[in-house]
């Protein structure tokens, strides 16, 4: 009975699960804060399923990456490093 028992406890315990992939686990700031940088994660998150973005949240997302882009790569002025962080920084917010 007491052999029984201990097979029975053990044979429960197996590896635990995995924990389940998180945004917050996926994205983080860029080490290089350029306009490049900032596109690219911006991109990578509004296409993630992690994010959970609402429709609201995907418009003003798009909004971002679009002022992001014409700053950067555009003929309107530039976006300084702190601006690009400001704006990654936001969206990192979000991630959960």
């Amino acid at each position: 009975l007491l052999g029984g028992g201990l097979w029975l406890a053990f044979r429960r315990k197996g590896p635990p699960a995995p924990k389940p992939l998180r945004a917050r686990d996926v994205f983080k700031l860029p080490g290089t804060l350029d306009g490049f940088a900032v596109v690219a994660l911006l991109r990578r998150m509004g296409a993630s399923p992690l994010m959970g973005l609402d429709a609201t949240q995907k418009r003003e997302l798009t909004a971002d990456l679009e002022r992001v882009q014409s700053a950067c790569f555009g003929a309107t002025a530039a976006m300084t490093a702190n601006d690009l962080k400001t704006v990654a920084e936001k969206w990192l917010r979000l991630a959960r």
